[in-house]
């Protein structure tokens, strides 16, 4: 069986495979598959032919899933809602496209139009960066699978084109308005990338903001500080500071006009005193 493989979230793992119609797999190859990860999506053509899954009948490969299906109660079969596989001959079409789930129920997932609506319109607002990243990455999947609709050569092409938009979604809806400009601008290849790059500049932002922070603190320390003593200010202590100036200042005009005015009645006087004795 051939078979491609990828790894999301460390939790998930997605298996494209293709068995052609010569070739038997084992029960062995299947719980292989299974056994990986705790969250297992397998999809596409397996050639396994049985009534339970819309075919007129079965094959040695049909059996070998049904009684995998019939052991392991984790793993589910999907089954399209018409056949997959119409043959030029003339036989009658069977369903042999398929998506198999461990832990997963594909029935919970919403139909494409809604996805793609909740992908384009969500938003950050009060999640962190990781938990907003995780919600646009499973809402890209789910879209994904829900589109590839049991297709599995149309699945990667269309996760490729999914991946750019919920980069998109995903700049888009950051709340912080220069980590959003800067996600966007930078055009990443993959959302991993991105969601990486939005939580350095995050805390590059944090770091910022507290050094200025406490610049700011000290400047108005300081400042107020210089305020206090001021006696042209208009704060409490500068009008008590001003007050005391004010009348230290008049106090030495009154001194040095009363010296003033003693000195020039004592001059007067003395004048007067001359004129009468010469008289």
């Amino acid at each position: 069986m051939e078979n491609a493989s990828v790894q999301i979230d460390g939790n998930l793992i997605i298996t494209a495979v293709y068995n052609s119609p010569s070739r038997k797999f084992s029960t062995n190859c299947l719980r292989f598959l299974f056994s990986r990860k705790n969250k297992v999506i397998v999809l596409g053509d397996l050639n396994a032919k049985h009534e339970e899954w819309n075919c007129n009948c079965r094959n040695t490969n049909g059996n070998r899933l049904f009684s995998f299906l019939e052991a392991n109660d984790d793993v589910i079969l999907n089954i399209p809602n018409g056949h997959t596989h119409f043959p030029d001959n003339g036989k009658a079409p069977s369903t042999i496209d398929s998506i198999l789930t461990k832990n997963i129920n594909l029935n919970s997932i919403p139909d494409a139009s809604s996805l793609s609506t909740q992908l384009h319109n969500v938003r950050q607002e009060g999640k962190s960066i990781e938990d907003f990243a995780k919600l646009v990455e499973q809402l890209s999947l789910d879209l994904t699978i829900s589109q590839a609709d049991n297709y599995s050569a149309a699945l990667d092409v269309l996760r490729q084109v999914n991946e750019k938009i919920a980069i998109n979604t995903f700049a888009n809806g950051l709340k912080n308005s220069e980590i959003r400009t800067i996600i966007k601008a930078r055009n990443y290849p993959n959302l991993k990338d991105a969601v990486a790059s939005a939580k350095e500049e995050e805390q590059r932002n944090s770091t910022h903001n507290q050094n200025k922070y406490r610049s700011g603190r000290r400047y108005s320390e300081n400042n107020n500080r210089r305020q206090k003593f001021n006696p042209n200010h208009t704060t409490k202590e500068g009008r008590g500071c001003r007050s005391n100036y004010n009348n230290n200042r008049n106090n030495r005009n009154s001194r040095s006009h009363q010296v003033y005015m003693t000195k020039s009645d004592d001059e007067e006087m003395q004048n007067a005193d001359k004129k009468f004795f010469r008289s």
